[in-house]
């Protein structure tokens, strides 16, 4: 099986947007009503005084991806349920291990906070980090991806699923299909190798905006991406999509059929969600929580998702530390076939 990694170690990357709903804008609109008073945006909702400042979420991502896009959505609306400022930190490097060592061991106090998906569970497993997502306390989940699929040039000779399944049949090893080390696509790239009984050339080519501008400058055959961050390419004409790795299609993204309906049995879709230090006291989970719970219920916010292709999905933090396990014990399946890939 052929492997062409590319392991640099990523430094810390600027990136930080700063959501602050309070004082923005004029009159009413600035302001939430809460228990039927109006909040001023600066002080505290709970009896503990939590939040009384600025909360940093942290993202182990460059800007500009998917989880990025949604990390800052979230955090805009979090900002008025809070009625604190919320500031997104791009904090990249070592395949996201960077970001997440720094908020397990940050203060537990609720003001600097994880928002990562399914990859939290790759770090421990591909042996990257000691921990994984129970060493931290979940504040709970806010949107699925359902609309990640493999994605080729439009120019490409694929037009289904199978027709990339054949070919990579006939040229074992010879099909780039480019991910980033470490990342959920790379799962979904060796679950297809393993369901399909093929072998792909499976390429670190960066983030999301690297494997992009790979595929557009004719490096690469193929990827996963989510719908939303490739919408515009497809729109343009420069790429499509075989299939969705999703249980049912997607009614956003007629046509496009699920793996499923093309043979191959993979459903594998993410979760969104925020992880805090292990110690963070449960009334600060709490309230965090509840405020997540009313974003995701926010007519605004569920619009801006899904013209995201993103699906609003609140879970409770118990809800996410179950599904987690649950997904943990789905990935560890393809353990070794992850640690060869590295």
């Amino acid at each position: 099986m052929k492997r062409m990694w590319k392991w640099g170690i990523c430094f810390l990357a600027a990136g930080t947007m700063v959501f602050n709903l309070a004082g923005c804008s004029s009159g009413s609109d600035s302001s939430k009503q809460k228990d039927g008073q109006e909040s001023s945006g600066s002080e505290p909702i709970s009896e503990s005084g939590y939040p009384e400042k600025t909360i940093k979420v942290v993202l182990p991502y460059a800007a500009g991806g998917d989880t990025d896009l949604n990390a800052r959505l979230a955090s805009k609306y979090l900002s008025e349920e809070l009625g604190q400022t919320v500031v997104v930190s791009n904090m990249t490097g070592a395949s996201g291990t960077v970001a997440s060592k720094y908020v397990k061991d940050a203060q537990p106090d609720g003001y600097e906070i994880m928002f990562n998906h399914n990859n939290i569970l790759l770090h421990k497993i591909l042996g990257l980090a000691d921990y994984s997502y129970n060493d931290y306390k979940s504040g709970g989940a806010i949107v699925s991806d359902d609309a990640t699929g493999i994605v080729v040039p439009a120019d490409s000779p694929y037009e289904t699923l199978d027709d990339l399944i054949k070919d990579a049949e006939n040229r074992p090893g010879e099909i780039i299909y480019a991910t980033q080390a470490g990342a959920f696509t790379t799962l979904l790239g060796l679950v297809m190798e393993d369901q399909a009984g093929i072998d792909l050339n499976i390429v670190d080519a960066g983030g999301a905006a690297d494997q992009i501008t790979a595929m557009l400058g004719g490096q690469s055959d193929v990827s996963a991406f989510p719908y939303g961050l490739v919408k515009d390419q497809v729109a343009a004409g420069n790429m499509k999509y075989l299939c969705l790795f999703a249980e049912d299609e997607n009614p956003l993204i007629p046509g496009v059929p699920t793996a499923k309906e093309e043979g191959l049995d993979i459903t594998l879709t993410r979760k969104y969600a925020f992880f805090m230090p292990k110690d963070t006291p449960d009334e600060v989970v709490q309230v965090f929580a509840d405020a997540l719970k009313k974003v995701s219920e926010n007519p605004e916010f569920i619009e801006e998702s899904n013209a995201m292709y993103a699906t609003p999905d609140y879970m409770t933090p118990e809800e996410t530390e179950q599904y987690f396990a649950e997904m943990e014990t789905i990935y560890a399946q393809y353990q070794d076939a992850l640690k060869t890939a590295q």
